[in-house]
């Protein structure tokens, strides 16, 4: 199982000039190549809204064909999701293109205490959004036994996410 933290810089961001790099483009690499070893967790704050459940994370009406897909194709399944946040940016729409591509889902506004609600999970004086996630494929969402956004505190103006893993660990004693 492999957990990793994510910040992405905000769009705009003096440090998109000091370096030449998509983050996207290198977290994409990453979920590649630890998905070939075991289960892969990203959480973080991304910096992208993805707007309310109207903008998928998913390949909407994906099926099957025969002869053209591989035998291993397994076609999108559509998990409704909701967020209090309505707006998109382009951090945002980056962020729903690879989790369409890596088959990745957002567990904001779709599991556990957080399910039908879509929680703010940032709020400053210009106001609440949605920019920090904990994303997981979609036939991991049963490794998950618990996630929810935490109230805000007085440390941060981002609410902490919370979540539990369940790690079959056999444990054996000579």
């Amino acid at each position: 199982l492999y957990v990793a933290g994510a910040y992405i810089w905000v769009e705009n961001s003096p440090a998109y000039n000091v370096v030449d790099v998509d983050l996207f483009d290198l977290i994409e690499e990453d979920i590649t190549f630890y998905e070939s070893k075991g289960k892969v967790l990203l959480c973080g704050d991304f910096n992208a809204r993805v707007g309310n459940g109207s903008k998928l994370d998913y390949i909407d009406c994906d099926s099957s064909v025969d002869y053209i897909d591989y035998d291993d194709y397994m076609p999108d399944v559509p998990v409704k999701r909701t967020s209090q946040d309505t707006v998109c940016n382009s951090h945002g729409r980056r962020l729903l293109d690879l989790c369409k591509s890596s088959g990745f889902r957002l567990a904001n506004g779709r599991l556990y205490d957080d399910n039908e609600i879509g929680a703010f999970t940032f709020v400053n004086n210009n106001g609440c959004s949605v920019i920090n996630y904990l994303i997981l494929h979609n036939d991991d969402f049963d490794i998950l036994k618990m996630f929810s956004i935490e109230p805000f505190n007085e440390w941060s103006d981002h609410a902490p996410l919370s979540f539990k893993i369940f790690c079959n660990i056999e444990k054996y004693f000579f």
